[in-house]
C-alpha cells in the first residue's frame, strides 16, 4: 500500500513534473518567440539606428545644400537687384528716348504744320496777288468803261441821242400852251421829294449827271407835263431808245407819242404806276413810211395825288435800222393812222424771223 501510495505520489509527482516541464517548454518556447521577437526589434532598432544615422548624415547634407543654396540664392538675389537696378535705368533710358522721339515727332509735326501753313500762305499770297491783278485789269477794264461812258456822257449833245448833259437838252422843248400844266426839269443827283425818283443819273451813273424829270409835289391828280423832241426823219425803218425812272407809291403815268410832221398825237407807248427804284430800257419801233415823211417824239407825264410820284426819262436815243431783238427789251411798233397802245416787240420779233426766213428761202 505505501509502494502503490508511493506510485500514485510519484505519479502525481510525474504527473506534475510534465506539467510542469510543459509548462516550462512552454516558457522556454514563449522566451525563445520573445528572444526572438527581441532579436527582430533589436535588429529592426539598429535598422531604425542606421536609418537615423543615415538621415542625420542626410540631414547634415542638406544642411549644407541649403546653406549652398541660400548663399546662391543670396548672390542671385543681389544679382537680380542689379540687374532690377539695370533694367529701371535702361527703362529711363528707353523713356528719354521715347520722350526725345516724341518730342522729335512733335517738332517734325510742328515744323509741317509751319511748311504748311507757309505753303498756304504762300498759295493764299498768290491768289491775292492773282485777285489783285483780275481786280487791276477790271479796274483798267472799268476805267476805260467809265471813260468811254464819259466820254459819251460828255459827248451826248447830238440830235440823235440825248443824255441831257447839254444845257440846251439836245433841242427837247416845253411848250408852254394849254395842252399841258407845268414842265419837264433837268437836274442832277436825287429829287426833291424823298421816296421817290432816281439817285443818279443813267448816262454818267454819277450824282453829276443829269436827266430830265416831272416833280409831283403839289400837282394833284391829272396834272400833265409835255416834253417834245426836236424833228427826226430816216430813209427807213428807225428804232426809238430811252431809259425811263418811276418809282414811289404816288406814281402817275408816263406816255410816249409819235407825230408825223403835220399830224395829230398818237399814243405809242405807256407805263403806270411804281416800277421800282431803278432805270427801265423801253424802246419803240418806227416805221419806214414814218421815217420817210419825219416825225416828233413827245414824252408826257401826268401825276396822281400825292408827291412820292417823280417820273424821269434819261438816254434818248434814234438809230437807223430795225431794233435789236432782247429779251429783257421788249420793242413796241408805231402804227400808223392809230391812236391805241401799239403791237408789242415780240410779235415784230415774230415777222422779222419771217421776213429772214422768205430772203434765206428765196436766196
Amino acid at each position: 500500500r505505501e509502494f502503490e501510495k508511493i506510485r500514485r505520489d510519484l505519479r502525481e509527482k510525474s504527473s506534475e513534473l510534465l506539467d510542469t516541464q510543459t509548462k516550462l517548454n512552454e516558457t522556454s518556447s514563449r522566451w525563445h518567440e520573445e528572444q526572438i521577437e527581441r532579436f527582430k526589434t533589436s535588429k529592426e532598432l539598429l535598422n531604425a539606428e542606421n536609418q537615423i544615422t543615415a538621415l542625420s548624415r542626410e540631414r547634415a547634407i542638406l544642411k549644407n545644400q541649403l546653406k549652398d543654396r541660400s548663399y546662391k540664392l543670396d548672390i542671385s538675389q543681389e544679382k537680380a537687384a542689379e540687374c532690377e537696378k539695370k533694367s529701371l535705368i535702361q527703362q529711363d533710358e528707353i523713356l528719354k528716348l521715347f520722350r526725345s522721339e516724341s518730342t522729335l515727332k512733335e517738332d517734325l509735326l510742328s515744323a509741317e504744320i509751319r511748311l504748311n501753313r507757309s505753303r498756304l500762305e504762300h498759295k493764299q499770297l498768290r491768289q491775292k496777288h492773282s485777285d489783285l491783278k483780275t481786280r487791276q485789269d477790271r479796274i483798267r477794264t472799268v476805267l476805260k468803261i467809265r471813260e468811254r461812258e464819259l466820254m459819251t456822257c460828255y459827248s451826248a449833245k447830238t440830235n440823235t441821242f440825248c443824255g441831257f448833259e447839254d444845257p440846251d437838252i439836245c433841242g427837247f422843248t416845253n411848250i408852254n400852251d394849254t395842252s399841258d400844266y407845268f414842265d419837264w426839269v433837268r437836274t442832277q443827283g436825287t429829287t426833291p421829294s424823298k421816296r421817290t425818283g432816281p439817285s443818279k443819273d443813267h448816262t454818267c451813273d454819277t450824282l453829276t449827271g443829269h436827266f430830265m424829270f416831272i416833280e409831283a409835289s403839289a400837282k394833284g391828280r391829272g396834272s400833265n407835263a409835255i416834253l417834245y423832241s426836236p424833228m427826226y426823219r430816216g430813209l427807213n425803218e428807225q428804232c426809238l431808245d430811252f431809259f425811263y425812272h418811276m418809282f414811289g407809291r404816288h406814281v402817275g403815268t408816263l406816255n410816249v407819242y409819235a407825230q408825223a410832221s403835220g399830224d395829230t398825237m398818237k399814243v405809242a407807248w405807256r407805263a403806270f404806276g411804281n416800277q421800282g427804284d431803278h432805270w427801265t430800257n423801253a424802246r419803240l419801233a418806227i416805221p419806214r413810211e414814218l421815217a420817210r415823211a419825219g416825225y416828233q417824239i413827245a414824252f408826257e407825264g401826268i401825276t396822281e395825288n400825292g408827291y412820292q410820284g417823280d417820273i424821269s426819262i434819261d438816254d434818248v436815243s434814234v438809230t437807223d435800222g430795225p431794233c435789236p431783238i432782247d429779251e429783257k427789251v421788249v420793242a413796241v411798233r408805231v402804227e400808223i393812222n392809230s391812236t391805241s397802245v401799239l403791237r408789242t416787240g415780240d410779235v415784230f420779233a415774230k415777222k422779222l424771223k419771217r421776213k429772214l426766213r422768205k430772203r434765206r428761202g428765196r436766196q
